[in-house]
């Protein structure tokens, strides 16, 4: 597990004691086999802010300090000459060259303005963050949990998993943030990041998932199932067509034991967090639209993503919006121009009755 898999001794046994006292699965991403030296040298295991990657061997080729494997990094890769690279290797240089060209530029935002908050900066290709004591230290990847269940493969409510994630936290285990599968990616970029994790881990040719249950001394090896084409799983319903796993099994037994065939639109993929969280599904009077990512570059909050919307938009200087989402930018303008102005006169009534109200744009 440490010089394969990345785990250092110390946290295979606490993931194994964490199955086998709380009676679950927990299946963990492998990280860079080089992650174990450096957490031993006293390097902070990754945040779920930092959204950049460790370095591997393909990073070296692309202009990352050999020195530097294992380490978090945050650079514009150089794509070398064809000709420098071996041939069986050329498609993971021009594979992994396109990745860090894409996570250079979208996560050029969020890094600047971390370095002006003092939380994390970038010194020679490399992410640092602070310490308790306020010290500089190098990151180098955390221990990225990928599902938790129960051993039947029912799931766990959130609570339940959040309540493990702080227990592996507290235990000092290199786990930074809660499962990958309980995460709701909020911008198109996260989302791409989520469906290319799930796949990388797909059987038979995918990355393997180290698997502890609560019955075995050692992990398992385990991959996820790719559904048959038209099939969707409920990891899926949830992550694309927003419908949360407790509903996908309720419709599913609703078909099989009534012997009927449902059709179910798609929802905002951001509307299971909130429904966990305790929102109201929406009602039929309610004809505004969930807040989606185009909404928020209209004026609406990014953190309202999945919530039912109601405002007046404001349609952005064109040079501020990428090229290919103008023209999205502009139908949806249009769209919740024509809902402000046509749902005034029923959204004032709502609020008159006490049943319906609008708060900072969000019914």
């Amino acid at each position: 597990a440490r010089h394969t898999y990345g785990i250092p001794e110390k946290n295979f046994d606490k993931f194994r004691d964490v199955a086998r006292n709380r009676n679950v699965v927990v299946d963990v991403r492998p990280t860079n086999p080089s992650a174990p030296k450096w957490l031993d040298a006293g390097a902070l295991p990754k945040p779920p802010e930092i959204k950049a990657k460790t370095v591997d061997g393909v990073d070296v080729l692309l202009g990352a300090d050999a020195g530097n494997v294992g380490l978090v990094g945050y650079f514009k890769p150089v794509l070398p000459d064809q000709g420098s690279v071996p041939v069986d290797a050329w498609d993971r240089v021009v594979s992994r060259f396109n990745q860090r060209s894409t996570e250079f530029h979208e996560l050029a935002g969020a890094m600047s303005r971390y370095e002006a908050e003092g939380r994390f900066t970038v010194h020679d290709g490399i992410v640092f963050g602070v310490d308790g004591d306020g010290g500089r230290r190098p990151i180098t990847g955390d221990h990225d949990v990928f599902d938790v269940s129960s051993p039947d493969g029912s799931r766990l409510s959130h609570p339940e998993h959040d309540a493990l994630i702080d227990e592996m936290r507290a235990k000092d285990m290199a786990v930074a943030h809660g499962a990958h599968m309980f995460w709701n990616p909020p911008t198109a970029f996260d989302k791409s990041v989520f469906d290319k994790i799930v796949s990388s881990h797909q059987g038979p040719s995918g990355e393997p998932l180290l698997r502890f249950t609560p019955n075995s001394d050692h992990a398992v090896l385990t991959w996820t199932q790719k559904p048959k084409p038209g099939q969707v799983d409920s990891y899926t319903a949830r992550h694309t067509y927003g419908i949360p796993e407790k509903n996908f099994d309720k419709f599913r037994d609703v078909a099989r034991n009534r012997n009927v065939v449902v059709d179910v639109r798609p929802t905002n993929p951001s509307a299971p967090k909130w429904l966990d969280a305790g929102a109201l599904p929406k009602p039929p009077e309610i004809k505004a639209k969930t807040v989606d990512g185009v909404d928020v570059l209209l004026g609406a909050d990014a953190g309202n993503v999945g919530l039912v919307g109601y405002f007046k938009p404001v349609l952005p200087d064109q040079g501020s919006v990428p090229v290919d989402a103008w023209d999205r930018v502009v139908s949806r303008f249009n769209q919740r121009s024509t809902e402000f102005h046509e749902l005034a006169g029923a959204m004032s009534r709502y609020e008159a009755e006490g049943r319906f109200t609008v708060h900072d744009g969000i019914v």
